[in-house]
């Protein structure tokens, strides 16, 4: 009772597979009260999610249905589902391995030891096994190429989406003592600010408002996902100006003069001659250093964690669509 009620309480917005293993993580941790938000219409996932068809030429999402489609009618007898974004992925990092192994062990994923190519939709040609060498075709070179084998390529079971439900379902089974999960699938983060330091609503540093208009309060929040834009509105509801534990660069943790701007001043997790030099040219020019994130678009404030990160020299990085 007592941890529970000192419970450390952490937002994580996104539950993609960096996310959901993310939360998974915390809750080995004693005494941790972690909230998942997720978007998605399909369920949780993020680009691993899987859309059941519905018979209708739709799925179970609303945003997805549709007329009815000739694949539904020839397959009326039988329960469809498309994984949405990601239907395969490789391992090649011992400790994303180690995660894929234990994932296989619960019976998330399996290797898939079937044929990877291209089906031409013009001409009805498929190729097996397209070369990674073709730049176009990359990520199926990776998986169907002569340098892919069976224990490297894992698909979910029995669709991607398992991945996501099963990590998250398995976490919140099994937390460690006083620690809980709350999943909060379609709500959508909408706004996060800095309270200051213990001066929020419970002694809360961070609030997070969502779709289903309530505002939660923290005392830490992860960002996994399309939340770019959350670094901007985290960085500039912090206190400007630098100083001891105050600032960083990129939205790492205050921001310069700009109230939430990239220049670092006071301490910083990395050297700014070393982020700067990892930023696109356009972000380098003294007028974007300058600017507020918020001003900023959203692919420019992924380049900007995406440096900030790389700046740090970490051992792994788990990456959604970084680029």
């Amino acid at each position: 009772m007592v941890i529970e009620s000192c419970a450390y309480r952490v937002a994580i917005l996104g539950a993609g597979v960096a996310g959901s293993t993310c939360a998974a993580s915390l809750l080995r941790m004693p005494g941790i009260a972690a909230v998942v938000y997720d978007m998605g219409g399909r369920g949780p996932g993020g680009r691993t999610c899987s859309r059941p068809v519905d018979g209708q030429g739709g799925s179970f999402s609303p945003a997805d249905r549709g007329g009815r489609s000739s694949l539904s009618e020839a397959h009326a007898d039988k329960d469809l589902t498309f994984d949405h974004g990601a239907q395969a992925f490789t391992v090649s990092h011992p400790e994303v391995r180690a995660l894929t192994e234990a994932w296989e062990r619960a019976g998330f994923v399996g290797r898939w030891e079937g044929t990877f190519g291209k089906l031409d939709a013009s001409t009805g040609a498929f190729v097996a096994g397209v070369a990674a060498a073709d730049s176009d075709d990359t990520v199926f070179g990776l998986l169907g190429g002569s340098g892919a084998s069976a224990a490297d390529r894992f698909v979910g079971v029995p669709s991607m989406g398992a991945l996501a439900r099963g990590i998250l379902s398995d976490a919140a089974a099994s937390p460690a003592a006083g620690s809980t999960l709350t999943s909060l699938f379609g709500a959508k983060a909408t706004g996060v600010t800095y309270s200051g330091e213990g001066e929020g609503p419970a002694g809360a540093r961070w609030t997070v408002k969502s779709s289903d208009g309530v505002s939660r309060h923290f005392d830490a929040v992860v960002t996994a996902g399309h939340a770019a834009s959350f670094a901007a509105q985290a960085a500039a509801s912090l206190p400007g100006g630098g100083g001891s534990g105050g600032s960083g660069c990129g939205g790492g943790g205050g921001g310069g003069g700009g109230g939430g701007a990239m220049r670092c001043e006071g301490e910083s997790p990395v050297a700014w001659e070393s982020f700067v030099a990892l930023l696109p040219e356009e972000l380098r020019r003294p007028a974007a250093l300058e600017a507020p994130l918020s001003s900023l678009s959203h692919g420019q404030l992924v380049r900007v964690s995406t440096a900030l990160a790389v700046a740090q020299k970490p051992d792994l990085l788990l990456l959604d669509e970084p680029t």
